[in-house]
């Protein structure tokens, strides 16, 4: 008869034959040595207190009476095998590889998941570089028009100094050349706009500087436009001006005129109009401050586009111009204001009086000419930040693509 025995391993009833030494669990395998193991009897019961006395010893058998024999249970243990084994390390294996495919799933799918962001990321990044491109080349043009009206302006008036040495009349032959400069100094701040307006559509980080820059322009073309109203007028009223006998007041219908191109270093003479109460263009100098802080703005811009790049020696080159800018045009205000104070209180048409126009005239021409000179480097690094303005450059980095 077979008995009904428990696998120690993974607790399954199995059926154990009668004269089995040895079973296999069909579960998990394990090879089980059948045991026979005694049964102890039951213990004797204890006498109890105040019990009958016990009978009298009977008397001596003549023979031992034979024992029962003790009973035996088969009880089985476990033995391992190389086969159980391997089938055990087989199943844990499985287990193991089970999980490890679903952890690759799920990394698999989070992988998926990631990847479909930053791909729609990428094409808002390109999207947003294509109208960054578009904004540098507008800024390109209108810096290329700034810069080449400043020289021709900058022609011009050397050409001015000359042609009066020599006794020549300067209108019919440097006039066109002052007037083409004016025209694109002009025009410039136009497309310089257009520029700053569709960098708003560009990379969000810099969105903010394009809208101060925007504003920055709309205000000097207002400014620009109300002085060229009043330069106008002096023009057509010219014989009833009254008789110029100060300083910078001979300068006055130039300094307006000259405000299409750059208004700037109006704000050099600003010191110097206040202490010497001479004539003030406040909206010359109103204009000067816009075109500055446009100036700024666009340099700004530049260099920030050259970082998203990564490119920052094109970022450092866009970021000296601002800081050259300043320091000319702080330096030339210094200058101007000691020349004044020695030379323009002499009287006028003296020989100190002439010295200081002179010098006056001198450093004007040594500072717009830098100052054109910088625009033309201007020009170049916004040139080039239009090349590594790029979506793969721009998104080269995961942790700045939120930035952008």
């Amino acid at each position: 008869m077979s008995d009904l025995v428990t696998c120690p391993t993974c607790q399954s009833v199995l059926r154990l034959p009668p004269t089995a030494a040895t079973v296999r669990c069909p579960k998990c395998k394990t090879l089980l040595q059948v045991v026979e193991e005694p049964v102890a009897p039951p213990p004797a019961p204890s006498p109890i207190t105040g019990a009958a006395k016990p009978k009298p010893a009977p008397a001596k058998p003549t023979a031992a009476p034979a024992k029962p024999p003790a009973r035996k249970v088969r009880r089985p243990t476990m033995v391992l095998d190389a086969v159980a084994e391997a089938e055990m390390a087989s199943a844990e294996e499985a287990k193991q590889a089970a999980v490890r495919r679903k952890e690759v799933r799920e990394q698999l799918a989070q992988m998926d998941e990631e990847e479909a962001t930053e791909e729609e990321e990428y094409e808002e990044i390109q999207e947003q570089c294509k109208w960054g491109r578009i904004a540098l080349q507008w800024l390109q043009y209108g810096a290329t028009g700034y810069a080449l009206g400043a020289l021709a302006v900058f022609a011009a008036l050397v050409g001015y100094v000359v042609l009066t040495a020599m006794g020549t009349s300067f209108g019919a032959v440097m006039g066109p050349l002052a007037m083409l400069g004016l025209g694109l100094g002009g025009l410039s701040m136009l497309v310089i706009a257009i520029g700053f307006g569709v960098a708003l559509k560009g990379p969000k980080l810099p969105r903010h500087i394009a809208l101060f820059g925007l504003l920055a322009t709309a205000g000097q073309i207002i400014c620009v436009a109300a002085t060229l109203g009043l330069a106008v007028n002096r023009v057509l009223n010219v014989d009833a001006a009254p008789p110029v006998d100060e300083g910078y007041k001979s300068l006055d219908l130039a300094y307006y005129t000259l405000g299409l191109c750059t208004n700037m270093f109006l704000l050099t003479d600003a010191p110097t109009r206040i202490v010497f109460r001479y004539a003030f263009p406040i909206l010359g100098v109103a204009a000067g401050i816009f075109e500055f802080a446009r100036l700024v703005f666009l340099c700004q811009l530049t260099q920030t586009y050259a970082e998203l790049g990564k490119n920052y020696r094109f970022a450092a080159d866009a970021g000296k111009s601002i800081s050259r800018v300043f320091w000319v045009l702080l330096l030339t205000c210094l200058f101007r204001f000691a020349i004044s104070i020695i030379f323009d209180g002499q009287p006028v048409n003296s020989g100190g009086w002439v010295v200081g126009q002179v010098l006056h005239g001198i450093l004007f021409l040594i500072a717009f000419g830098f100052f054109a000179y910088r625009l033309l480097l201007v020009v170049q690094v916004t040139r080039d930040t239009l090349d590594v303005l790029t979506a793969e450059r721009v998104a080269a980095k995961v942790d700045h693509i939120d930035a952008v």
